[in-house]
């Protein structure tokens, strides 16, 4: 009992899903259009072009009698003017050749008729066989579609039929041909008739405008269907790849189509501008949850440095110069002074820790830092900049410690032997940038190395606080050094992007906001270049 309406909803379920298609839609609309076009041209032309061919035909017709009836008037008026009296051999004459004038006009106009007096047939068409089955379907009784022709009371049947007054014309198929009959009279001479007119010669015209309309239509429909079936491939496919792979949560790779290439391209690079947003925002939501806890931390834990500070001072100043404590209280000021720094690398996480930006040209900075990190490795170092590089604003002990930091991560990851490329040049950005930092004019800053690289793995996290790929101690690092980087650079409002391949070496790419002018940096920078060459 609950499969019929199960059945029933799921057909409704799926008719109305159909309905919602987008090239459903299309063809049910152009179908509407063609059945209402189609509707309207049979009603307000075919109809009315039919009726005006049977009025003109059922015209002919009565004209047609008419000019019989006239012709046996002109005979008639003739005899009386003449003074011929009826029934005479001279009257009879001239109907005789009234008939054959009759006939002449008749094969004119190809008409046939059927003409009788009241005693025999005077006329007949060659309609012969077909004239008995007409009168059969004009009798009352049927008795005269027994009688063999020219019988009179065949011709009788079709002449009280067709020829008394204020009679209709009729339509036979007579030998399968249509026909149209038209009664008369010519009553000084007791003469009635039925005039034939073939009348395919008009149902052809009528049936050819017919098929022209059915085949137009056929057509309609047709190029109605092709057209759906175009719209379903052309454009509701490639928009069902693209909704199907976003609804995926993948990024749209449709070809085909120049316009839907360009959407699917767009929607791919409008994700991909996304998820960079995304995990940037989250990364950002990161380092503000952390830098929240590390800065309750660190100042905190300043303030027991602090008292440790005092109590190893104190305890130096109550000690001889020679007592054996003081290596150990030497040793305990060295790990705080580690402790120290740590902190001073947590604080970089927190807002209070405002930075002292100034117009500075990287390769002060720059060169001498990669040097002093490189020291004690056998890797090479090659520094490239652009003559008119514009000097950078930032905060030169922050922005060391990041250059420091990347260079050494590059030592390490090339095992203290490769070849480590670092270049600066000038970029504007514009809004259609694929960088998302606001338009203006950047220094860019590219550190290349040879080293072991990183899975796409890797490189999605390399930013999160405490992540590393290396043994944590005291010399590796902590797994903060990228962090501070990372946000270092972001409060210098630049941005900073990692290219890696497993095997192949890592890229970072910074960008630091320029400064305005660059006519006193440019010597400097030059000079500094042409140091750095010799």
């Amino acid at each position: 009992m609950n499969q019929r309406p199960r059945l029933l909803t799921r057909t409704v379920d799926h008719v109305r899903r159909w309905h919602g298609r987008l090239a459903c839609r299309y063809t049910l609309g152009n179908l509407l259009v063609v059945l209402a076009v189609g509707t309207g041209f049979y009603l307000l032309a075919l109809l009315p072009m039919s009726r005006f061919i049977e009025n003109c035909n059922t015209s002919q017709m009565a004209d047609a009698v008419d000019d019989i009836q006239r012709i046996c008037e002109q005979s008639h008026n003739e005899l009386l003017r003449a003074g011929i009296a009826p029934g005479s051999l001279d009257s009879t004459l001239k109907q005789v050749a009234t008939l054959s004038f009759i006939e002449d006009f008749l094969s004119a106009n190809r008409l046939h008729i059927l003409l009788i007096n009241s005693e025999q047939v005077l006329l007949q068409p060659a309609l012969v066989a077909g004239l008995a089955e007409a009168a059969n379907k004009l009798s009352t009784n049927g008795e005269a579609g027994a009688q063999a022709f020219p019988a009179a009371a065949q011709a009788r049947i079709l002449i009280q039929k067709l020829a008394a007054p204020h009679s209709y014309p009729e339509t036979m198929t007579i030998n399968g041909r249509e026909y149209h009959l038209q009664g008369g009279t010519f009553s000084p001479w007791g003469w009635q008739f039925v005039v034939f007119k073939d009348s395919s010669h008009f149902l052809n015209t009528i049936n050819q405008v017919l098929y022209a309309y059915f085949g137009t239509v056929i057509l309609l429909l047709f190029w109605v269907l092709f057209s759906g079936y175009f719209f379903r491939r052309q454009v509701e496919t490639p928009i069902n790849e693209m909704i199907s792979a976003l609804r995926e949560g993948k990024k749209p790779d449709y070809q085909g189509v120049d316009e839907f290439e360009f959407l699917s391209q767009r929607f791919a690079e409008f994700i991909g501008e996304q998820e960079v947003l995304h995990r940037r925002f989250f990364q950002q939501q990161k380092l503000e949850s952390i830098g929240v806890m590390a800065g309750g931390i660190a100042h905190d834990f300043n303030n027991l440095l602090a008292a440790l500070y005092g109590q190893i001072s104190l305890a130096e100043l109550s000690l001889p110069d020679d007592h054996p404590a003081r290596a150990h209280l030497s040793l305990a000021e060295g790990s705080a002074n580690r402790a120290r720094f740590l902190t001073r690398q947590l604080l970089t996480f927190t807002t209070g820790n405002h930075l002292q930006r100034r117009p500075m040209a990287v390769p002060q900075l720059l060169p001498e830092l990669a040097r002093f990190a490189l020291t004690g490795s056998r890797c090479e170092l090659q520094f490239r900049a652009e003559a008119n590089l514009w000097p950078a604003e930032l905060d030169p002990e922050h922005m060391g410690n990041v250059f420091h930091n990347l260079v050494l991560n590059a030592r390490d990851a090339m095992n203290d032997d490769g070849e480590l490329v670092i270049s600066c040049r000038n970029l504007e950005l514009s809004a259609e940038a694929d960088v998302s930092l606001p338009p203006g004019r950047y220094v860019q800053i590219v550190f290349r190395d040879n080293g072991c690289g990183m899975d796409p793995d890797v490189v999605s996290r390399i930013f999160d606080p405490y992540f590393s790929t290396k043994e944590k101690s005291s010399r590796k690092g902590t797994g903060l050094g990228l962090t501070i980087c990372y946000a270092v650079i972001n409060k210098h409002g630049g941005h900073i992007e990692v290219d890696s391949v497993k095997g192949q070496g890592t890229v970072f790419t910074l960008y630091l906001p320029a400064a305005e002018g660059n006519g006193a940096v440019t010597s400097q920078v030059m000079a500094e270049l042409q140091r750095w060459e010799r």
